[in-house]
């Protein structure tokens, strides 16, 4: 049977929301959904035009097609601009994810491009599965000047990557025959200049010859006279770094491990896509954990509440890992990142870059990277603060420090970087002189409408005004203290500091000195006043240990700093502990919490987004060779209900159900509630108790822990018949992706 799929991509204009898809034979195409966004169902027999932006996101988007011929997706598109003329032999088989395509002998997949712009970082990403026949004189898939991929009679898979002289890669492991297997060719030659090849995770790179970008001419997928399957086809105009490549190739065949969000019109719910879950009446012990938890953390096999949540963030792609870079809030839920210490992930070596990023929340648990392109640009650098100023609509970068290259720099210059414009500038500032600066704070005081830079160990501050572009040197400030508390002090290295509205004071945490030949990390908290060109020391009671390059930032919401993790000499301790810092009563409080990142430092500055209520840490180091390309979410809420969400599945849709609940604690306020529908839509909620009204084979139930309680600690949730309380055999699906509206 031969199949006929025509895609194009037009460009209609300047805006982030132009670029369309259209499927000029949509009868073929059964569904689409953006990453992250609604099932669309297609019943149109004309042509069908899906425009990037209409469901309120942007082209960083990713887009999924689902055929007549399976569920799943068979092909995976980005922002890449592609056209495919697409001659289909063979069939349909079951595939890593929904559908699969099967190439028997001499089949032809060609894509050919629209029309995209060179890259000089790519990534092409699949699953394979080999069903004999391949020798490797023919390539599985050709991109001509760009690559080619190869599977050799052994299993192993042989990559050719278009430099000059061509760049010859071997995986480290072979593929295993008759089963999927994920391959990835990844081309980065914009931020480290090497060249991967991965089989199932396992990777395998050299550095890249000289050579430079070119656009994708189109690319062809062929059995030759072998026989293959294949699914998810996925290129990407970036660099995957490794730990995505490892999760996406060990990704289960369930609700929420897939790209796609799954729904029910697509026959995802069947047993056999949830291999390995067992049927249960009811949740306790660690099936609790398996659910959508909100403000509550697992503790003595049950849920209790807590006032602080971590969600990782989903994202379209991270950048490469690093640390020691600058993360800002700049406005509208956008984060903004640049430089650092990179490398990929756990892999050796590593570069100082010059990469800048925005990372632009779309919706709970959803964000998306875009990398801000320019000709003018800071030089690679790290170790140094940045800040920004709502009031210029600019972030500040001055200084910082190159240490890939022997001897290491430290610069001397003045950036801003405008964040409508998206461009950077580099100043000329008059006044006094900026040199050659590293490790210092940086914040925006919103009074005086300047800039403060705490400068290192020598604990001078130096001003700079971005309406008149001059740096000012202040007096070396007066040290005074609160009572209980001696006044010597002096921000040190890497200090951490929020600037606080109300008071227009700065504070001050952390920092290391070198004293007698040792390091000395500080855990004193102080504040500098502008004003009066004062540090003042204050006593606290308990505070956390000393450290520097910690998650530090102001929630201006609730007017009080929070901090997460640091570290405590590169080569040792790192932290995972979370505090609040009340600067009216000049005191900490460590805080528990459900799904945190882990150990972790390597940061200057933290997000907080008011209007979201959430921070956002980003990237980072676990360990001396593990970075981190992480990013996270924190809300803090100390008045939020605790909320656990789980979606069962019944054997008959008709059947008269309950929902029950069972807590221990003599204290406190439970709330339970549940409904059903089909797997796409669902009744209203019923609380307490009472049957969901309406019929459907799902049932969604959340319990609620009030605030306030003590000793209350969930440790059961179910479904049971109406009437009769007997159990039922439900099955949990996948509670930690619940079914919405």
């Amino acid at each position: 049977m031969m199949l006929w799929l025509a895609l194009a991509v037009l460009l209609q204009g300047a805006e982030s929301d132009s670029l369309d898809y259209i499927w000029t034979r949509p009868q073929l195409l059964q569904s689409y959904a953006w990453d992250g966004g609604p099932h669309v169902m297609v019943n149109a027999r004309g042509p069908r035009r899906i425009t990037f932006g209409e469901h309120g996101v942007s082209e960083a988007t990713e887009v999924y097609a689902t055929f007549n011929e399976g569920s799943g997706s068979m092909l995976h598109l980005t922002g890449m601009a592609l056209t495919a003329e697409t001659p289909v032999g063979g069939s349909w088989v079951e595939g890593r994810f929904g559908a699969g395509l099967l190439l028997a002998a001499d089949d032809v997949v060609a894509f050919e491009d629209a029309g995209g712009s060179p890259s000089a970082a790519w990534t092409l990403g699949f699953f394979v599965s080999p069903r004999g026949g391949l020798d490797g004189r023919l390539p599985v898939l050709d991109m001509p000047g760009i690559a080619t991929v190869r599977i050799l009679r052994n299993g192993f898979v042989r990559a050719e990557v278009g430099t000059t002289p061509p760049l010859i890669l071997t995986s480290a492991v072979g593929l295993n025959s008759g089963a999927w297997n994920h391959v990835a060719v990844v081309v980065d030659g914009r931020d480290l200049g090497r060249a991967r090849l991965y089989v199932n995770g396992e990777g395998r790179g050299e550095p890249l010859p000289p050579f430079e970008p070119r656009p994708f001419e189109g690319f062809v997928i062929s059995s030759g006279a072998g026989v293959l399957a294949i699914d998810e086809l996925v290129l990407e105009s970036r660099a995957a770094t490794t730990d995505e490549l490892r999760r996406y190739a060990a990704a289960e065949p369930r609700l929420g491990s897939h790209r796609l969000r799954m729904f029910g019109e697509q026959r995802v719910f069947e047993h056999e896509l949830w291999h390995g879950v067992a049927r249960t009446r009811s949740l306790s012990g660690e099936g609790l954990r398996q659910g959508e938890l909100s403000f509550l953390r697992f503790a003595d096999d049950g849920l209790v509440r807590t006032p602080a949540q971590w969600e990782r963030l989903e994202t379209n792609g991270p950048p490469l890992a690093r640390t020691t870079h600058p993360t800002v809030y700049v406005g509208r839920g956008r984060t903004f990142l640049f430089g650092g210490e990179t490398r990929d992930t756990h892999v050796r070596g590593f570069a100082n870059t010059n990469d800048t990023w925005i990372l632009e929340a779309v919706a709970d648990r959803r964000a998306f990277w875009r990398r801000i392109e320019g000709e003018v640009t800071p030089p690679p650098s790290c170790h140094q603060a940045a800040a920004f100023s709502p009031d210029h609509g600019v972030v500040l970068y001055a200084g910082g420090w190159r240490n890939d290259v022997k001897p290491s720099v430290t610069y001397d210059d003045t950036w801003l970087y405008h964040v409508e414009e998206e461009r950077w500038e580099r100043m000329e500032p008059t006044g006094a002189e900026f040199r050659a600066k590293r490790d210092c704070s940086l914040v925006y005081h919103e009074g005086a409408g300047k800039f403060l830079m705490f400068l290192n160990a020598s604990g001078l501050v130096m001003t700079y005004d971005p309406d008149a572009n001059v740096w000012e040197q202040l007096p070396r400030a007066e040290r005074e203290a609160l009572p209980g508390e001696r006044p010597a002090y002096r921000p040190n290295g890497s200090p951490m500091a929020v600037y606080e509205p109300v008071s227009e004071l700065v504070w001050l945490f952390g920092g290391v000195e070198r004293r007698a030949g040792e390091d000395l990390y500080h855990s004193r908290v102080a504040f500098y006043d502008l004003a009066r060109n004062t540090y003042t020391t204050v006593p606290v009671e308990v505070a956390p240990e000393g450290r520097l390059r910690s998650g530090f930032a102001y929630d201006s919401n609730r007017g009080r700093m929070v901090l997460y993790g640091g570290v405590r000499g590169q080569f040792s301790e790192r932290y995972d502990d979370l505090w609040v810092f009340d600067p009216r009563k000049l005191a900490w409080r460590q805080l528990a919490f459900e799904g945190g990142p882990g150990k972790r430092g390597g940061y200057y500055g933290m997000a907080f987004d008011p209007e979201r209520d959430s921070f956002t840490l980003l990237c980072g180091r676990s360990e001396v060779e593990r970075f981190l390309d992480e990013a996270w979410s924190l809300r803090i809420d100390d008045e939020a209900w605790g909320r656990a969400s789980y979606v069962f599945e019944l054997d008959d849709e008709a059947a008269p159900v309950e929902a029950f609940a069972r807590w221990r604690g003599a204290r406190g306020r439970v709330s339970l509630f549940a409904r059903r529908g089909d797997g796409t839509s669902f009744g209203p909620w019923a609380k307490s108790g009472k049957a969901p009204e309406g019929a459907g084979r799902f049932v969604q139930v959340e319990v609620a822990l009030a605030p306030g309680g003590r000793d209350l600690t969930l440790t059961e949730v179910g479904l049971r018949q109406k009437g009769t309380g007997a159990p039922l055999a439900a099955g949990l699906l996948e509670a930690s992706a619940p079914l919405g509206d």
